[in-house]
């Protein structure tokens, strides 16, 4: 009986590893630019860069992807998570913790991540306060963007 071992044509003779990183900066425009490089066993990196769309504070969230409020510093937002507690966003949530009516909190969320305190021992969920004095909870995802709601004070 034949076993495919590391002699076989059709394999490769060592396991190729992937691994990854995700670094932030900011571009000459002021955007939060992400920069995703991966690593092959085989010594090769790629590099893609994904800046976040900048959003107004009463402007409307988009459905998927990452926003900043800019504010120096601070992780994208995940706008579809965000979404969850924006009234009259696609991905609203019944049952969770909302903006004001006409409010994304994309800014508040990046301040209040900038300035809280770590509530988590993983360092995931922090709790801050917003340039308007209102308190928010926000959480950071495995990919380092963050989404936030008002919590009471």
């Amino acid at each position: 009986m034949y076993v495919a071992g590391a002699d076989s044509p059709n394999l490769p003779a060592q396991k190729t590893e992937t691994t990854k990183a995700v670094e932030a900066g900011t571009s000459k425009s002021g955007l939060t630019k992400f920069a995703e490089k991966t690593s092959k066993g085989d010594g090769k990196t790629e590099k893609k860069e994904r800046a976040a769309r900048p959003v107004a504070p009463g402007e409307t969230l988009p459905n998927q992807g990452k926003v900043t409020g800019g504010v120096d510093g601070a992780p994208s937002v995940d706008a579809g998570k965000q979404g969850k507690h924006v009234p009259g966003h696609n991905s609203e949530s019944e049952g969770k913790s909302k903006w004001d009516e006409g409010e994304n909190g994309v800014k508040e969320t990046q301040e209040a991540w900038q300035n809280g305190t770590t509530v988590k021992p993983d360092g995931s969920v922090r709790v801050g306060k917003s340039s308007d004095g209102r308190k928010v909870k926000v959480h950071q995802d495995k990919n380092g963007n963050i989404h936030g709601y008002p919590v009471g004070q």
